[in-house]
């Protein structure tokens, strides 16, 4: 503490390097949730500071640290340009959610996003002593029923609230009531964490049914419209017109949707008996249909799958030289534990760039060997054996865990606190094509790619059309099930995300459209000898910043 009110006394007398490091310890001291995530223990016995005055004196930081940061861009090492950057990204997303957006007090979705991450890092990492872990979880869980009770008194601004997101929070906040009643005491199985988990989860229902009671008043709505231009841009660090950017995704979904069904009707008589319809989106239908047969039967064989391929694939990086992997390797793979309930999700949870050696978690969403028939069959259609095997270079290698893994030990840390979205998500379905692209998979693997990135191009549609042109959920329906061939259920998956996380959505097709720029611009400057390894190094070198940086340092 002493030292950061020390910095913060000496405005302009630090390098840029010490003051994104500076900002980084006041930001993980006003949100001490996202300090465990990135590894940083030191505060982890409180909750996010949220308090009306706390607010306030935060964003004063804010400014302060903004001023400094104005001062030295004008003249600044590439380095230090590139942390800068990032620095002031943050404190005009920190200002924009804060002060124009005011969400502590009209989004009902700030409250429950704070309280479904205050555990849950504390509970599945295992890289301190459990008892450590359980005893400062518990320090947590037996704050949430008073941050619980900040959030009803901070919820006012009923003109902009929108009742869907007062009903999302509803929904998510009953699930997390469930974790901390159930699955709580199943990771912490003292008498105490019982009853500090039944308290919370009353007051969890409690903020719930207060939810549901705002939005039955709440006036506002959940479209971003004129803020969307400035959510996207600090979201995403394109400065592209978001109309051009719409534009752009209509070309790319008509050009992707002809690409896919050229690649079908070749592969046609080794799938089928019979010639191929006339209409392209049939002929997709039928060979994204075909895969989804293909697929495991029992989770247990989904995670012995998902071993098997991961193995396969690290292999098959090294003998192609596609990139450098970052050794020794610390992957554990399995089903996202059952004690997690509600919040069961599957993805990669890196350890962050403050215990950047400890084990990255890769946990695969599951279901039920005892669920309803008709439920695994629609669950392992989307975990198809193609699809599975095609995914992996986008979440392990040289996709998220080996990108995480590298960007961890940077030495700047502020990159991967603050991860740029397109170059993340971007680099993950730029991973996919590659290692197909060098021979990873067969047809199965090549149609499953196909779905996802078509489902990317539709994304960026979604959440731009739903967010400036006011569509609607049929709206978005009819489109993505005609244009973007998804499914009934994804479609309405989509209409969901679309409403509440922007503009992450978008992050995944416009970061790979734009690698695959540079990837084509550094074929064309090379021979065919050169190891793919130096460009895939070379795209990691950075960490996890905004693609332009790339651009620079790769011309």
């Amino acid at each position: 503490m002493c030292l950061r009110l020390l910095l913060l006394l000496l405005p302009g007398t630090l390098c840029a390097e010490t003051l994104a490091d500076a900002f980084l310890d006041a930001y993980f001291q006003q949100y001490p949730t996202q300090a465990t995530a990135a590894g940083v223990y030191r505060h982890d016995g409180a909750l996010d500071r949220l308090e009306p005055g706390e607010i306030e004196d935060w964003l004063k930081t804010v400014e302060r640290f903004d001023r400094d940061a104005a001062e030295q861009q004008s003249e600044c090492a590439f380095d230090d340009c590139v942390d800068l950057d990032v620095l002031r990204r943050q404190l005009a997303l920190e200002r924009f959610e804060l002060v124009a957006q005011r969400r502590p007090q009209a989004d009902p979705l700030f409250w429950a996003e704070a309280l479904g991450r205050a555990t849950l890092y504390q509970l599945l990492r295992d890289d301190r002593p459990e008892r450590e872990r359980l005893d400062l979880a518990a320090q947590r869980v037996a704050k949430l029923p008073a941050l619980a009770k900040l959030a009803m008194r901070s919820l006012t601004d009923v003109e902009r609230i929108a009742p869907q997101a007062a009903a999302e929070a509803a929904r998510r906040l009953r699930a997390l009531a469930g974790f901390y009643r159930d699955g709580y005491r199943q990771a912490d199985k003292r008498a105490a964490a019982r009853r500090s988990g039944e308290r919370a989860a009353v007051a969890l229902e409690a903020l719930a049914t207060f939810c549901e009671q705002l939005g039955e008043k709440a006036r506002g709505d959940f479209r971003l419209r004129d803020d969307y231009a400035m959510r996207f841009r600090l979201g995403t660090a394109i400065d592209t017109e978001v109309a051009e950017v719409l534009r752009m995704a209509h070309q790319d979904l008509a050009e992707k949707r002809e690409e896919a069904a050229a690649y079908a009707r070749g592969i046609w008589p080794a799938l089928f008996d019979e010639p191929a319809p006339l209409d392209d989106r049939d002929v997709l239908r039928r060979a994204f249909a075909h895969i989804e047969a293909q697929r495991p039967a029992t989770t247990a064989e989904l995670i012995e799958q998902y071993r098997a391929d991961a193995a396969a694939a690290f292999e098959f990086a090294r003998k192609h030289e596609v990139m450098t992997i970052p050794e020794p390797l610390s992957l554990y793979i399995d089903k996202a534990p059952a004690w997690l309930g509600g919040q069961s999700v599957g993805g990669v949870f890196a350890p962050g760039p403050f215990a950047a050696e400890a084990d990255t978690l890769f946990l695969l969403p599951n279901i039920e060997d005892d669920a309803p028939e008709q439920a695994k069959a629609r669950f392992f259609s989307a975990f198809n054996t193609g699809f599975n095997r095609m995914i992996v270079p986008h979440e392990l290698v040289p996709g998220h865990y080996a990108q995480l893994k590298v960007a961890a030990r940077q030495p700047r840390p502020i990159r991967s606190v603050f991860g740029d979205g397109v170059y993340t998500e971007g680099w993950g379905s730029f991973a996919e094509r590659l290692m197909l692209d060098l021979g990873w998979g067969g047809p199965p693997e090549r149609l499953a790619h196909y779905k996802k990135q078509l489902e990317n191009i539709t994304r960026v549609i979604a959440d731009i059309s739903v967010h400036t042109l006011a569509w609607d959920e049929n709206q978005l329906t009819q489109f993505a099930t005609r244009e973007g061939l998804m499914d009934a259920q994804f479609a309405s998956n989509l209409w969901r995300r679309a409403m509440f996380s922007s503009p992450q959505l978008t992050t995944y097709h416009l970061g790979y459209r734009d690698i695959q720029v540079l990837w084509q611009s550094w074929l064309s400057r090379r021979n065919a000898n050169t190891p793919v390894r130096e460009f895939v190094d070379a795209m990691l070198s950075e960490g996890a910043v905004p693609l332009a940086v790339y651009r620079r340092k790769l011309q």
